[in-house]
């Protein structure tokens, strides 16, 4: 008779109740869940640390390159990276490639010192920065601020509040694949067009009539600033490709060591790239 009991028991819907179909299904949803919170997770720790690769938390948006080989330039370099920092892109070759010839130069990493929205005052005050820093690190009196694409745009929004006393070092301006419009906030709504610039680039570019100005577009660009300007000492040149010049960055830094050259040194030592038409 007991046994009979324990028999029942054992095959009782309430104490077989945990084992039915409503609370597998619970069990399911929370191993999903678990799996689903696992993975986001490790998309936010790679997203970190692709960001932290790419300089968006570096301790100083200014990284110094002392000048390499034996033929020392009378002049310094200061360049601003585009918004994907100067770990991407073509800014660390070209920024490199100038000081192994011999160029001390100061990049500003754009994706950290934009990473929040700055006004024009910061923009020139970290500019000028670079600029005083270059120039230290090179003994030198003479300074090429180049920028390319976002670093362009803010290339010419510096420039425009630069101090008097800075402007008679700056001997020429490469402004690289600089774009129509001006923000002054590195966002992911940028890169994907989804908000609303802070100015237009003409604005401020047009002022530049006080330095020589070299302006590199793509040919098959249709959103460049570079159509746009008409400055006294502009020289502009189109290489092939579009925004991304083909991403051929030995061609980029081929182009710019060129001009820079042909500013420093006597015209029929060095040949310039075909303008653009």
């Amino acid at each position: 008779m007991q046994a009979r009991t324990m028999k029942r028991a054992a095959y009782s819907p309430r104490l077989t109740s945990n084992l039915g179909p409503s609370n597998l299904g619970w069990r399911q949803h929370r191993r999903r869940t678990r799996y689903a919170l696992v993975a986001a997770l490790v998309a936010v720790l790679g997203v970190l640390g692709w960001l932290a690769w790419l300089g968006a938390f570096d301790a100083s948006p200014l990284r110094a390159l002392a000048p390499r080989g034996d033929s020392r330039k009378d002049y310094a370099a200061v360049l601003i990276s585009g918004d994907m920092g100067p770990r991407a892109g073509m800014g660390a070759p070209v920024a490199q490639g100038l000081a192994d010839h011999g160029v001390a130069a100061v990049s500003i990493n754009a994706l950290n010192y934009f990473r929040v929205r700055r006004s024009p005052a910061e923009v020139s005050a970290i500019l000028a920065q670079a600029i005083r820093r270059a120039m230290a690190l090179g003994h030198v009196g003479k300074v090429v601020v180049l920028g390319q694409s976002f670093g362009a745009d803010m290339v010419h929004v510096g420039l425009e509040h630069l101090p008097a006393d800075l402007r008679a070092h700056v001997a020429l301006v490469v402004l690289t694949v600089p774009t129509r419009t001006v923000f002054l906030r590195v966002s992911p709504l940028e890169w994907l067009d989804r908000t609303t610039p802070d100015a237009m680039a003409i604005t401020s570019a047009r002022k530049l009539d006080w330095v020589p100005v070299v302006c590199i577009r793509g040919q098959q660009e249709t959103d460049s600033l570079c159509p746009l300007l008409h400055l006294p000492r502009l020289t502009q040149l189109a290489l092939p490709g579009d925004h991304y010049l083909e991403h051929d960055a030995d061609r980029v830094f081929t182009t710019i060591r060129t001009v820079i050259a042909a500013h420093f040194q006597p015209a029929h030592l060095t040949r310039l790239p075909e303008p653009a038409r």
